[in-house]
């Protein structure tokens, strides 16, 4: 509601005054409109005054909106709001028109009223006045006059029409009808009908009677049909309404129209018929006067007065011609529809007023009847209600109301809309309430840290109270560790020091707040630590002492106790306490237990307990297990037997004594492990004639050995352990535990231990590759000791080839030093494996030999011979095929790995004029190896990668494992096949850029590929640059070949015009790869400018050198020759000394004038100097022609290939030609 008043304050059309919330026991929201609009459609005419009023009871004053639905776009719009509840218009307008609502608020609520459609009535017939004209209207004799109201005529609602014939009003008549919407129709129009004129009043019923509108003059011109008409024409329909629907309410009425065309129409019989919705029965209808009323005599029109819903129903027109003279004439028929619409009317299910308690759910319902089917709107202080979490509407157009809560009060209003109207019922819904009260209360706690707690709370109210807990007076915030439980009670988990305070549980709720408080005290728990060992070890007769320290919170520290019990190993399955206070044996301080002497039956488990009563937690225990070990007791008397080779072993024990030679020692298990576990056995020995006082330690026997002598309690001891043989031994056997060794065992009966052969093969025998392929390396370890049997002479090593007979190729080689582990095997066969095996050798003879026996290829040789036969024939520019023959098994002391097949180049020459950067990539030597080769004897290879129309010097060698053998000798040569050459090297040049000329220039390419005989010139052009060269003709292109020259002049090319030009390279293969380069050809060029600063730098007798700067532009064309002019002086200069005029006479001091202009030679420009065109570098020519001592000027013009430029400007001042002999002697001399 608050949202929507907003909206209303911000517009700019709205002043709503400010006002303010109470919350007064007897304030209420608006309940009901006491003016309620009405709901049938108010028209105005344009220019009237209209108010709205809509007046609701409500505390404080309502506050009023108004809304207003534009009918044509059916947009909304809030149009007044303020404290008064009439809407007032004081000049209505056609833009007035729609569809408004009148909403009240308060501070309590919001009601939304049944809207009200205002019309506006209006009749324009401007249009119609401005473009006024009479008309005639063409017919045929016995068609049908229709004329309509004139659409130029803008009015609502429809105008009615009085329609005149020949300025006489018309009159109804079997031919003449006037519609419902004022159109005239005439039937069956005749000659009689030719020249009459139409016209018609318009006015409207909601207007002023000034207000009326005639139309233009409607003539008719009635010719005659092609043909005659018959004398009977069937029923043919002119007019019928069609369907018709009708909103019930008020006295309104229905009205069906039925025009038929038929020849005679006197004959014509028309009927009107009612058909029941679903059923295929129907019945006459007659004019009653009460519900039905049929136009009398001519029955075109049908009339249902006061439309109910019941008169919905097909309503039919019949037409047929009657008579005894009518031949075969049909029925003719016609249906519509009268549909009833039905305001939707509403069936009130809730109260005005419902109360609902706080936090409950209600379903509001809301029933309405209508045609067609209402929807079913909700609004809740007038604003629509949507589904959200607590407001849910149902398929069933009821409203669910979840957990009511007091922000829930207000109007709810169930609107029913359809297209007859809409209809409303509205409930003010309030929530009740009560204060929170306390059904469970927090009472104080103690805990122990680690621990946890709870404390509990409860409340009941409407609405339903909210549980808080605080700590200390400040909230709690809850985490894994303390959390409020849905019930409200508060748990707290894994207590520590700081949980200690008091916690306040705080119900509370919009009717109040309680509040409960509780103290909890946390303390720590009562704790054995640190925790003593749990096993005690002491030897017997020694001291032990069991500690147990414990500790407890300082608050409880006076309550400490420790106190001991034990449960003895042997005599007794309970605890007892500990007797304390005997002199030297127990004494005990609390947390220490001291034993002294200790004996046997001390042995057990002692518990200590610490308690400082249930605060603390309750007693915490540790158990200590107390062992009094001492020394075993010795075993039996051993049993010692001989074993050798020759001698089995029933039992399986100690069988490697069978194949090593030795005394077997076996004895009994020892009766007492002394409290504490063996931990093995020991084995001392005597030697015949040793003092009987010293024992020899021979081997001990270790618990957790893999062997499991321990568990079998024997073993065996061969000579190399013994390390003397062919004397005679006895034995004994002490027990070991923790605590040391038991006394030895009773001896054994004597036993002689006799000598023999190593028993045992060297270890750790290798073999493997020597310093050459004819050698290999033996390497091992001296035999175990256990296996030498006595002192080792040296060792014997066997070799042989591997799959030949036993004897044959076999060898023998002896090592004479005993320290020597390693041996080299000489004078083998190369690429041959060998087998070797070793043996021991003493001063009884050779041990068993190593086996299985070890395994060795001797190195590879290198191949011994080059292949021979090579041959080496082209196949391409690129590439060759070389064969040659296969290498024999004999000439290959080890395996073929490969052949390789090199080219090597021949240098080639490098051009003079080549720039550094432009130098070929060195010739590459070319390789390739061949690994998969068949046994064919002869090889036959491609071999790729080669340059075209180069020599190569091409060889053959073979590959073993140890590496190349020789290469063939000598190499045979080879040249490659020439290719197509490649582009020219570098980039093209383009010089001398006329507008129709342009010079290319090129460099021979990098790979010829063969002898280049000439060069392919192409060009075309890409694009013009100029308006005047737009037009590209196919002729423009074309392409050249030129001999084995680097440049070539291009003509006849257009001006301004972008070309593409590419040289390629021609040798015996074809033509090559092409270079290309781009240019753009000058504008269409005139003649040059003038040479500039002309002035002698130098003059001789007959010559003078002249130096100038050339033209500033060459037309576009070449500058190709200069055209010198000179100016001969004929008149004395009067510097005082005498020249020579032009008529051979000498004047002195006489100012000069010059004669005529006189073209000398041209001189023409060298060949390359127009391409080095430098406008600011001066030039020089050497005029020749003059005659000596004469007094000259020179100007000089310069010329192309479209003409001649003007004449540079003289240089000022004159210059005079050196004097020289004379030419003839002195004539007519006397």
């Amino acid at each position: 509601m608050l949202a929507l008043l907003l909206q209303l304050l911000q517009l700019s059309l709205l002043t709503l005054p400010t006002w303010s919330v109470q919350l007064s026991s007897d304030a209420y929201p608006p309940r009901t409109f006491q003016h309620s609009q009405n709901k049938v459609p108010i028209i105005r005419k344009e220019g009237d005054r209209h108010g709205f009023v809509c007046e609701a009871n409500g505390r404080p004053d309502p506050t009023y909106a108004w809304q207003k639905v534009d009918p044509d776009t059916q947009t909304t719009a809030w149009v007044r709001g303020n404290h008064t509840s009439t809407y007032r218009i004081d000049r209505v307008t056609r833009s007035d028109a729609g569809r408004y609502r009148c909403y009240a608020f308060n501070s309590q609520g919001g009601l939304r009223d049944s809207s009200v459609t205002l019309l506006i009535g209006y009749l324009n017939a401007s249009r119609l006045s401005n473009g006024r004209t009479n008309r005639n209207i063409k017919l045929v004799s016995g068609e049908t006059l229709r004329l309509p109201v004139p659409p130029e005529i803008d009015a609502y609602p429809a105008p009615s029409a009085r329609w005149r014939r020949n300025g006489f009003t018309l009159s109804t008549s079997d031919r003449v009808y006037v519609t419902t919407k004022h159109e005239l129709i005439i039937l069956d129009v005749g000659k009689s009908d030719h020249g009459r004129v139409f016209d018609a009043t318009i006015s409207s019923n909601y207007l002023d009677a000034a207000t009326k509108v005639t139309t233009p003059l409607y003539t008719l011109k009635v010719s005659s049909p092609p043909q005659p008409a018959p004398a009977q024409r069937r029923p043919t329909p002119v007019l019928y309404s069609g369907n018709v629907t009708h909103v019930t309410g008020g006295f309104s009425n229905a009205v069906f129209e039925c025009v038929f065309a038929a020849k005679p129409l006197d004959r014509l019989k028309l009927r009107w018929y009612r058909k029941e919705l679903n059923s295929t029965a129907q019945t006459e209808l007659a004019s009653d006067g009460v519900k039905y009323l049929i136009e009398p005599r001519y029955s075109r029109r049908l009339t249902v007065y006061k439309v109910q819903p019941s008169d919905a129903a097909k309503y039919a027109c019949e037409a047929q011609l009657v008579g005894n003279d009518i031949v075969n004439s049909p029925v003719v028929r016609l249906e519509a529809w009268l549909t009833v619409l039905t305001p939707p009317k509403l069936t009130r299910t809730e109260p005005d007023d419902l109360w609902l308690d706080h936090g409950s759910d209600r379903l509001l319902g809301c029933r309405a009847e209508g045609n067609p089917t209402p929807r079913i709107e909700w609004y809740r202080n007038a604003e629509l209600v949507s589904n959200s979490t607590r407001y849910q509407v149902r398929r069933d157009d009821y409203l669910q109301l979840l957990r009511v809560q007091p922000e829930d009060s207000g109007i709810f209003q169930c609107f029913a809309v359809n297209s007859a109207g809409e209809d409303y019922h509205t409930s003010w819904l309030r929530i009740s309430s009560s204060s929170p009260k306390f059904t469970k209360r927090p009472s104080d706690g103690t805990g122990v840290i680690a621990n946890s707690i709870s404390f509990d709370c409860a409340a009941t109210g409407a609405p339903a109270p909210k549980i808080l807990w605080h700590k200390d007076k400040i909230p709690i915030v809850h985490t894994e560790r303390v959390q409020q439980r849905p019930d409200g009670s508060l748990s707290i988990t894994r207590l520590v020091a700081n949980d200690a305070g008091e916690y306040e549980c705080i119900a509370t709720s919009e009717t109040g707040t309680i509040r409960a408080s509780s103290v909890l005290a946390v303390y720590n728990r009562t704790r054995v630590s640190p925790r003593p060992a749990a096993r005690v070890e002491a030897a017997k007769g020694s001291n032990a002492q069991l500690n147990c320290s414990a500790v407890a919170d300082s608050r409880l520290a006076n309550r400490l106790t420790v106190s001991w019990t034990y449960r003895p190993t042997f005599g007794g399955e309970s605890y007892r306490p500990v007797v304390t206070g005997v002199t030297g044996r127990s004494v005990s301080t609390g947390t220490s237990l001291a034993l002294g002497n200790l004996r046997s039956s001390d042995a057990g488990l002692y518990r200590c307990q610490a308690d400082a009563g249930p605060a603390g937690g309750g007693p915490d225990e540790a158990e200590i297990q107390l062992t009094v070990i001492e020394l075993p007791t010795s075993p039996g008397p051993p049993i010692t037997g001989l074993l050798t080779a020759d001698h089995g072993s029933s039992d399986g024990i100690n069988s490697d004594c069978q194949l090593l030679g030795g005394i077997r020692v076996t004895w009994p298990e020892a009766e007492f492990d002394g409290n504490s576990p063996l931990t093995g056995y020991a084995v001392q020995y005597q030697i015949n004639g040793d003092s009987p006082d010293i024992w020899r330690a021979a081997k001990k026997v270790n618990r957790d050995s893999a062997d499991g002598l321990f568990q079998k309690r024997s073993m065996c001891l061969s000579a190399s352990v013994l390390q003397t043989s062919g004397v005679a031994y006895r034995f004994r056997v002490l027990a070991v535990n923790k605590l040391g060794f038991s006394t030895g065992s009773r001896p054994s009966d004597w036993v002689f231990l006799p000598s023999r052969p190593p028993s045992g093969p060297p270890q750790s025998f290798f073999l493997f590759g020597g310093e050459s392929n004819s050698s290999l390396r033996a390497s091992w370890e001296p035999p175990k000791p256990r296996h030498r049997q006595g002192r080792l002479l040296g060792y014997q090593i066997r070799h042989s080839i591997v799959g030949y007979p036993a004897g044959v190729s076999e060898r023998l080689l002896n090592v004479t030093e005993p320290d020597v582990t390693s041996a080299l095997l000489t004078d083998l066969q190369p690429n041959t494996e060998y087998n070797a095996w070793i043996a021991a050798v003493n001063e009884q003879g050779r041990g068993p030999w190593t086996s299985p026996a070890k395994t060795a290829r001797t190195a590879e040789g290198r191949p011994l011979s080059a292949p021979a036969g090579v041959t080496v024939a082209p196949v391409t520019p690129r590439s060759a095929r070389i064969e040659f023959d296969a290498l024999l098994r004999a000439q290959l002391p080890g395996r073929l790995v490969s052949y390789s097949i090199v080219a090597e180049c021949q240098a080639e020459a490098v051009a003079a004029d080549l720039a550094p950067e432009e130098a070929p990539e060195p010739c590459e030597r070319v390789e390739k190896l061949v690994s998969h080769v068949d046994t064919a004897s002869r090889v036959s290879v491609v071999l790729d990668g080669l340059r075209p129309h180069t020599s190569y010097q091409v060889s053959v060698r073979a590959k073993t494992g140890a590496g190349f053998g020789p290469a063939s000798a000598p190499p045979v040569a080879m040249e490659t096949v020439p290719d197509a050459p490649g582009p020219p090297r570098g980039q093209l040049t383009v010089t001398r850029v006329r507008d129709t000329a342009a010079r290319i220039g090129w460099k021979p390419p990098l790979r010829p590929n063969g002898i280049v005989t000439g060069y392919r010139v192409s060009w075309k052009p890409t694009v013009a640059t100029d308006a005047a060269s737009t037009l590209l003709h196919s002729n423009d292109a074309g392409s050249v070949d030129v001999k084995d020259v680097r440049r070539y002049d291009l003509t006849g090319l257009r001006p301004s015009t972008r070309y593409q030009v590419g040289v390629s390279a021609v040798n015996s293969a074809g033509v090559g790869a092409s270079a290309i380069v781009e240019f753009v050809t000058r504008s269409r060029a005139t003649a040059p400018d003038a040479p500039r600063q002309l002035r002698q730098v130098g003059v001789l007798a007959r010559s003078a050198r002249l130096q100038f700067l050339p033209p500033l532009s060459d037309g576009g064309a070449p500058v190709t020759a200069w055209l010198p002019e000179v100016q001969r002086a004929v008149a004395p200069v009067s510097t005082g000394s005498s020249l020579m005029t032009e008529d051979g006479h000498r004047s002195v001091g006489e100012a000069p004038v010059g004669g005529d202009w006189v073209a000398m030679k041209e001189l023409p420009v060298p060949d390359g100097d127009s391409d080095r065109w430098r406008p600011e570098e001066s030039q020089q020519l050497l005029l020749q022609g003059l005659r000596p001592f004469t007094r000259y000027r020179v100007r000089l013009s310069a010329k192309n290939s479209r003409g001649v430029s003007s004449p540079s400007a003289p240089p000022s001042d004159w210059f005079i030609t050196m004097a020289t002999l004379p030419e003839k002697p002195p004539a007519r001399f006397n």
